[in-house]
């Protein structure tokens, strides 16, 4: 909470579930838990950044997590739900 209020720009992905802290970032409330549970939310919500910022192709992280030990855990469909 500390960090998010030290914030004077930029960008907060934080949970929906989650209270919004006070911040001067944009926050945006996305379901990442709801998503993709508990365990892989982080990794969700890195994939909604990389699919809306567009910062690598979203070509690259699929073929990264498909190469990765956690598609036999979740699969690479259930991240690109976005």
């Amino acid at each position: 909470k500390e960090t998010a209020r030290q914030m004077k720009d930029g960008t907060l992905l934080i949970d929906d579930q989650l209270q919004t802290p006070e911040t001067g970032a944009k926050v945006v409330k996305l379901p990442f838990r709801s998503k993709a549970g508990n365990r892989y939310c982080a990794l969700y919500s890195l994939f909604w950044l990389i699919n809306s910022t567009k910062t690598i192709p979203p070509e690259a992280m699929q073929q990264v997590f498909s190469e990765s030990k956690l598609t036999d855990k979740i699969s690479l469909e259930k991240m690109m739900e976005i």
